[in-house]
């Protein structure tokens, strides 16, 4: 039998916090069409609402540090 083929994306959001702390939030199977602004206004909505807090005393959301698109495959052998 053939191998199976599995495609993959993820969205990888790193954040930093008023302690200098940093947390990665990863989103699988981001829309195709997502765009710079719109992870920014979902940062500052994060921001505003204190949707995100930091691991150490709680600290306060700073902002977003970047994002990213991974896109994976994997091969699946089939060993049967």
């Amino acid at each position: 039998m053939a191998d199976i083929i599995k495609n993959k994306k993820v969205l990888q959001n790193v954040f930093e916090f008023a302690d200098g702390d940093t947390r990665t939030l990863n989103i699988d199977n981001p829309i195709d069409s997502l765009t710079s602004a719109q992870v920014q206004e979902w940062a500052d909505y994060a921001k505003t609402n204190n949707i995100l807090i930091g691991d150490k005393g709680g600290a306060a959301l700073d902002g977003i540090k970047s994002s990213v698109v991974v896109d994976n495959e994997q091969t699946i052998l089939d060993l049967n």
